[in-house]
This record gives C-alpha cells, sequence and structure tokens, in this order.
C-alpha cells in the first residue's frame, strides 16, 4: 500500500520519502531530517515500523490508510506529530471503505477504547458491555457472595431474553474477523509475552511467523515449538536475516511482511528490567508444564539480568563471573544482600545439574520472582 503512495506521489510531483521495516535504523534519522528540513518533502510515508522512535512534529496532517487492531497503535501513530513541541494544529483522517473489513475493524478498535476508558475513567458514559442495569447488580452480588435469595428481585424472562439478543448481535459483529487474522494476533501476543524486549523484527511468511532476535538457544526453540500450534513459528537471528536478504527474489521471504518492530532506543538497565521477567516467563511456563530442559537455563538468564539491571551494570552478568562479582563488589557495595548472592549462586549452579527435583526447580523459582519481581 504504501509503496502504491509512493508511485501516486511521484505521479502528482509531491516530494516524498518512505519507511518500512526493511530501512536499517541507522538510515531512518536521515529521512526524518529530509522531511523536516527539506521543502521539497512534502510527504511522509510508513508502515507501522514508523509507529515508534520517530518525532515529526513538523507534520500537520496524518493520514491512516488502514485502521490497527489494536488502538494503542493507532495512538501511537498519532504520538508521531501530535507530541511536545508541535506548534501546528493537527488534522487525523482516518480512511475507512464503506461496508468493509476496515470499517468492522475500526468498530471494533472503537469499543475496545470505550472498554479501557470505562475501566479508567469515573466519568465514562459509552456502554460497551450492553448488559443492563439490573444483570449488572446481579453479577455484582453474585461476586461479593451474596445468596440468590437475599437478591431483591430475580431477573426476568424478558431481561435474559434481551441479554441474549445483544450477546449475539457481537458475536456477529465479530465474524467480520477472519479466523486467520485472529490466530495471528494472538500468535504475535504470546511470542511478545515470552521473548519480550529480546525481539527486533516479527514478519508475516509463508502462512507462518518469523521472529528475528539476538542469540537463541534450545529453550528458545521449545518455546517457540509451543507456540506453533496454530501458526507456524521460526526463530532467526539478524545475521541469517541479512543473508536470506541478500538472495533477492530467490529468499524465502521475499513476500513476508512487517508485523512488529520494537523501539530499541530504551536505557540498556531497563532494558535488563525486561529480559529479566520475559525469562521468568519463559521458565514459568516450562516449569508448569513439567519441562525441566531449558527451564533451569532460563532461570539463570533470568537472575543474572535482573542482578545487573540492581547493580546498573553496562552488561549483562556471566554465569562465569557471577561469583567474583557477587563477593567482590555485589554484597560489600551493597548491590545484593548475603541471601540474594547464595539464591543467585544456586540457580547457576543447577544449570547443568542432570535431573532436579520438582520441590527444588520452584524454589529456585521463587528466589527468581523475588528478585526480579
Amino acid at each position: 500500500m504504501t509503496k502504491m503512495v509512493e508511485v501516486l506521489a511521484r505521479k502528482m510531483d509531491i516530494g516524498e520519502v518512505r519507511l518500512h521495516g526493511g530501512v536499517p535504523t541507522n538510515k531512518r534519522g536521515k529521512l526524518i531530517d529530509r522531511f523536516q528540513f527539506d521543502d521539497a518533502i512534502q510527504l511522509f510515508i510508513s508502515t507501522d515500523a514508523g509507529g515508534v522512535g520517530l518525532n515529526l512534529q513538523s507534520a500537520s496532517v496524518l493520514i491512516n490508510l488502514d485502521i490497527p487492531w489494536n488502538p494503542a497503535v493507532l495512538d501511537q501513530r498519532i504520538a508521531r506529530i501530535h507530541r511536545l513541541g508541535q506548534k501546528q494544529k493537527i488534522q487525523v483522517i482516518l480512511l475507512l471503505a464503506a461496508d468493509s473489513y476496515e470499517q468492522q475493524v475500526f468498530s471494533l478498535v472503537q469499543n475496545k477504547r470505550d472498554l479501557f476508558d470505562n475501566v479508567v475513567k469515573s466519568d465514562a458514559q459509552e456502554d460497551v458491555v450492553g448488559v443492563s442495569k439490573r444483570m449488572l447488580e446481579t453479577i455484582i452480588e453474585d461476586l461479593a457472595g451474596k445468596p440468590a435469595s437475599e437478591s431483591k428481585e430475580q431477573l426476568k424472562p424478558e431481561q435474559i431474553e434481551q441479554a441474549g439478543k445483544e450477546i449475539s448481535e457481537r458475536k456477529t459483529e465479530a465474524k467480520g474477523v477472519s479466523e486467520e487474522d485472529a490466530a495471528v494476533r494472538l500468535t504475535i501476543e504470546q511470542i511478545q509475552n515470552a521473548f519480550d524486549t529480546r525481539i527486533e523484527r516479527i514478519l508475516g511468511a509463508g502462512g507462518g511467523v518469523l521472529v528475528i532476535m539476538e542469540n537463541i538457544d534450545n529453550a528458545d526453540e521449545e518455546i517457540a515449538q509451543s507456540l506453533s500450534e496454530t501458526i507456524p513459528v521460526a526463530l532467526i537471528d539478524p545475521r541469517t536475516l541479512a543473508g536470506l536478504d541478500r538472495l533477492g527474489s530467490a529468499s524465502p521471504i521475499t513476500e513476508s511482511r512487517v508485523l512488529f518492530e520494537v523501539d530499541n532506543n530504551a536505557p540498556a538497565t531497563s532494558r535488563y528490567w525486561s529480559v529479566a521477567r520475559e525469562k521468568l516467563r519463559a521458565a514459568e511456563l516450562l516449569v508448569n508444564r513439567n519441562c525441566q530442559s531449558g527451564a533451569m537455563d532460563l532461570l539463570s538468564s533470568a537472575m543474572l539480568a535482573g542482578i545487573s539491571a540492581k547493580a546498573q551494570l553496562n552488561n549483562i552478568l556471566s554465569a562465569e563471573k557471577a561469583a567474583v562479582w557477587i563477593y567482590a563488589e555485589g554484597i560489600p557495595q551493597g548491590h545484593l544482600t548475603p541471601d540474594q548472592g547464595v539464591a543467585v549462586l544456586r540457580v547457576v549452579s543447577l544449570v547443568n545439574a542432570p535431573d532436579i527435583p520438582e520441590n527444588l526447580r520452584y524454589e529456585v523459582m521463587e528466589d527468581v520472582r523475588k528478585l526480579v519481581g
């Protein structure tokens, strides 16, 4: 779609630059500079690869060619131009084809936004659930453990019938979203929960999902396998991706599309906390499924990332250097308590153990939770 816009802009003799997932991070600044400082460039075309990390206060009009599934993504787009330093009046245009898939998505996105507003804002007015006041009171009484006999009145048959109709209407609205699209979005959410800040990019290719991230190990592959029940998930590192790109039209990812791209501008220590927590979540997934293989590696990595963030180290501490650092710097300088130091060394020493009792795995996991949070 953005390529078509680029062609159209050139035919109309409108100066433009185009950003997409294939543009390296170190070259994106030049595109922004051209748009902001070159009067000949009037149009900045971007996929959601430009959803984060861009400051485009010089823009005054934003045209959304499609409506994202997540309302936060739409807000993210608008935030690229509607931010501190913006001195112009902002005009945001949403393009929707009548009676189309986009229109149904926009309706669902608006429902999500209304639901969020109802949760966090006391003055929200939109009815996003379609439940009668009496039914809501009954639900509250049930949650509070109040016996049904104490209720002032029972639901009338017509109220139950009306609620059923409203639920049916909601289901009908959702039918406009294909099962495949829903499965892809669910898979992406699971991937983000599992790997979090290690992800550089997620591509859709050949009916599957390709996750680009560094330092892929056996535990990561096991997680990817567990996520592949509906949509195939494959992991590759950036170097392998670059090799596939060099194949040009012969590459299996020629027709791939960017589904997600992360912002790597966050401070290192905050990223370490995120790494620690995503490693912990992945370990919990394996431990709860009785998969010992890889779980201790993940717990060890989570603990090391956590103490590195806690001590504000420039790099994540390695297992080999952990013992020396703990007793030479960690405990003496107050970064760790003696008990925390022992907990770190315990999880690191158990990584290569052939068989670890279940109760010990849960004890170690609890130690990591206490440190990582």
